[in-house]
């Protein structure tokens, strides 16, 4: 995957979030691996922090072979960030959302070559096609908003709690 990145553009950088660093290091290792220079592990960031590197990011990448939701993936279409994604197992809506409004961002498989390829293509973007996808993502996106949310809460789930 770093190989096909590299490829695309000169020594990216590539953040890592909610990962320590430590299990980051385990991970490499029992792999025989050594963590790039261009790949910094940032573990977990406050919510403002997290979204100002996000609206900063050339792609962001998804590589879950399972996503129970995927709040994170929905936030970077929202923000015009290319998403590129597997086709991961479960309830995970931005696939969904992804395969709708740009299905060359959607991996064929949740293998790492068919994900390189999508963050090839991702890469890619420009800004005129980031701006295009954070308008096409809009409409899918108002399902899942705060203003949305609360009124789920307050209209299904506290009366069936009450019930």
């Amino acid at each position: 995957m770093f190989a096909a990145a590299r490829r695309a553009r000169p020594a990216p950088l590539l953040e890592i979030f909610g990962l320590t660093r430590d299990r980051a290091a385990r991970w490499l290792e029992r792999r025989r691996l050594q963590l790039p220079a261009t790949v910094w592990v940032r573990g977990a960031v406050s919510e403002p922090v997290f979204r100002e590197r996000l609206a900063t990011a050339d792609v962001f990448v998804h590589a879950a072979r399972w996503e129970d939701f995927g709040r994170a993936p929905l936030e970077a279409l929202a923000l015009g960030v290319p998403l590129a994604t597997t086709p991961a197992g479960g309830p995970y809506p931005a696939r969904d959302i992804v395969a709708a409004i740009a299905p060359d961002l959607l991996a064929a498989s949740v293998d790492p070559p068919a994900l390189a390829a999508a963050i090839e293509r991702a890469l890619a973007y420009s800004h005129a096609e980031r701006t295009g996808l954070a308008e096409a993502a809009r409409p899918h996106l108002e399902s899942f908003s705060w203003p949305r949310f609360a009124a789920v809460v307050r209209d299904r789930v506290v009366p069936a709690l009450l019930a």
